[in-house]
């Protein structure tokens, strides 16, 4: 991965998020005190949040949470901030997994954070087979999760441990942090793109929450009982398929003509 290429050009709103992730710009100097806790933190789900699989993660039994991850989202949550994961499930598309199926491990993996005290406040997957707006490393799916939760873009960090979430994270315009669970330490040790700096490296999604709540102010704590932009107090979590919302979220935009 040596730059970017023709189909990766960086765009001007991307080039301008380039925040760290306690909360000040690099135009602003490194003070931190006295800063908020980020309204929105969007994770990738498999290496950063759930275990990786080889085949992929299929079944609820095939689930099995990193070790800090389910206190991570807690002390996110607990300082205010909403938690969604943002991820590619291309095996919906190929046909070799069931939408019902997904939502299966989906259903079980927040039962396995509820069971920590932990909550996630909405799943937006990709299920395309191609490649297309909705599908990391563009970042559509990005958007979608920051337009659901009013969150700015610049203030918003994705967290990954692929290429791909960071180039992601950029085309969104929210801050780049790669962890060093599931596929991340390899992917640091590979070149990554010049246009996705600054990335922050973080041992783990526990790491991630330190640096993100340090100092920090707390938001009012978010709900136990999933609320974002439309959605009632009690509803099920809301879950953002390509290229419509299951829910009641609101639809994501339309893909574009051609």
């Amino acid at each position: 991965m040596s730059g970017a290429t023709a189909s990766e050009a960086p765009d001007e709103r991307a080039v301008a998020a380039g925040v760290d992730l306690e909360g000040k710009t690099r135009a602003n100097g490194s003070g931190h005190a006295g800063a908020t806790a980020p309204k929105l933190v969007l994770l990738d789900r498999d290496g950063v949040v759930v275990v990786n699989r080889r085949t992929s993660v299929k079944r609820p039994e095939d689930l099995a949470l990193l070790p800090g991850a389910a206190a991570a989202i807690r002390r996110l949550r607990e300082a205010g901030c909403r938690v969604a994961l943002c991820t590619n499930q291309p095996e919906v598309g190929r046909g070799t997994m069931s939408r019902d199926a997904l939502d299966a491990v989906h259903g079980a993996l927040q039962a396995r954070l509820e069971e920590e005290g932990a909550a996630l406040d909405a799943v937006f997957a990709s299920t395309n087979a191609r490649r297309d707006r909705w599908r990391k490393p563009r970042g559509d799916l990005l958007r979608a999760a920051l337009d659901t939760f009013g969150a700015h873009a610049a203030e918003t960090p994705f967290v990954g441990d692929q290429a791909n979430d960071l180039r992601a994270a950029f085309h969104a315009g929210c801050r780049r942090v790669l962890v060093l669970t599931g596929l991340g330490r390899w992917t640091h040790r590979r070149k990554l793109p010049v246009y996705v700096d600054p990335v922050t490296v973080a041992s783990d999604l526990g790491h991630v929450a330190d640096l993100l709540l340090r100092d920090c102010v707390p938001r009012p704590a978010a709900s136990s009982t999933m609320e974002p932009a439309g959605t009632a107090p009690g509803e099920a979590m809301p879950m953002v398929d390509h290229p419509s919302c299951v829910g009641n979220t609101g639809a994501a935009p339309e893909p574009a003509a051609g």
